[in-house]
């Protein structure tokens, strides 16, 4: 059965990638020397403004296209312009980012390694505190396959270009054949009827919906998605036509930019994080901070929240994001190429929580 339904996501992302092309724009405040550290964090309780579902009105739908018996709908046949949306023109990129600068912490790195032992070759990953920069590289600058990681910069530039007034997130968006073609099981309308922007953010983020995704990245166009990337300072992650590149240093890169509020600009900074707490699959960074807790005894008060994403392919178990601990907030990005493997990542992330408390323990005992 685990067998037959990796296969389906396979013969799914495969489908991706051929709709897939990527850039990314945004604009980001370069922080003042001495300014304290903001971090935004989840809003308990409450989903992102933009992501309330609606069921949608058959009488409010457009005319859907369906192929007729002179035009069959066979594997190779062009897709008909009425079946994807039109991407706009080149829009106005965003500011560089400058990130927190990194100091190296020799330690942590060496209790990474040791996790990870032999395979440290098959792993990227990057631990930075939100707090002094204190973290950890390894291979951070290693490609992989991105797989549902792509999503984030998805979701960055629908952000970005709301802000510019292009798109609003009650506009609808059809679900074509073409579209619903990307399904793997979490579509949440039938053929022909629509999401508005703000459902297909909310579908893509917490289950990792792929048409919504593939939706999304048509409204805003991949060359846009990619630019705007290569704009905030990302250096390898794109979306091509053939491939969807990704690193450990680009990933934490967009997740510590977020945190900081800096994605755009606060306010969807705030929803960014509160889509990023949404994401259901929960076996690899939560999954390790939850057994961290637990070897604990329980954290004792204040909740640890991660807010993430995923992305699993044969070639690929990756989840990235940012974790609100007690006393401290840092981000990780763990990028593998391992095939569904997510008890190495659980323990990378057990390693980094348990640390980081540490160190917040001890400063609070002197």
């Amino acid at each position: 059965m685990r067998s037959a339904r990796r296969l389906a996501v396979a013969l799914g992302l495969a489908l991706l990638l051929a709709a897939c092309g990527i850039s990314i724009e945004e604009e980001e405040a370069t922080p003042e020397p001495g300014q304290p550290v903001v971090v935004v964090r989840p809003t308990p309780g409450t989903p992102a403004a933009s992501v309330v579902p609606e069921t949608p009105s058959s009488t409010e739908l457009p005319t859907c296209y369906q192929p007729t018996p002179q035009e069959p709908a066979v594997e190779g046949t062009p897709v008909e312009p009425s079946e994807r949306i039109a991407s706009p023109s080149p829009v106005p990129t965003p500011s560089h980012y400058e990130p927190l600068p990194l100091q190296e912490d020799a330690t942590l790195e060496a209790r990474l390694r040791q996790a990870l032992g032999d395979e440290v070759e098959a792993y990227g990953v990057v631990v930075k505190s939100l707090d002094d920069g204190r973290g950890a590289l390894i291979n951070p600058d290693k490609v992989f396959y991105a797989a549902s990681l792509f999503k984030v910069a998805v979701m960055y530039e629908v952000f970005h270009q709301q802000a510019l007034g292009l798109l609003s997130f009650d506009e609808r968006l059809l679900v074509t054949p073409y579209y619903a073609g990307f399904d793997l099981g979490t579509l949440p309308v039938e053929v022909c009827q629509t999401l508005s922007i703000g459902e297909a953010l909310g579908y893509m983020m917490s289950i990792s919906d792929n048409t919504s995704a593939v939706l999304l990245q048509d409204r805003v166009g991949s060359a846009n998605i990619n630019r705007s990337l290569e704009a905030l300072g990302l250096t390898t992650t794109h979306l091509l036509p053939d491939d969807l590149p990704a690193t450990a240093a680009d990933m934490a890169l967009l997740m510590e930019m977020i945190a900081q509020g800096k994605a755009v600009d606060a306010e969807a900074s705030q929803e960014m994080v509160n889509l990023l707490a949404s994401e259901e699959l929960d076996n690899g960074l939560r999954a390790g901070v939850a057994s961290a807790e637990s070897a604990r005894g329980g954290s004792g008060g204040e909740r640890t929240l991660v807010a993430h994403k995923t992305g699993n392919w044969s070639n690929a178990t990756h989840d990235v994001g940012i974790v609100y601990a007690p006393g401290t907030s840092y981000v990780i990005a763990v990028l593998s190429e391992k095939p569904y493997e997510t008890e190495t990542t659980a323990k990378l992330s057990q390693v980094v929580y348990e640390y980081y408390i540490g160190e917040v323990g001890h400063e609070e005992g002197e």
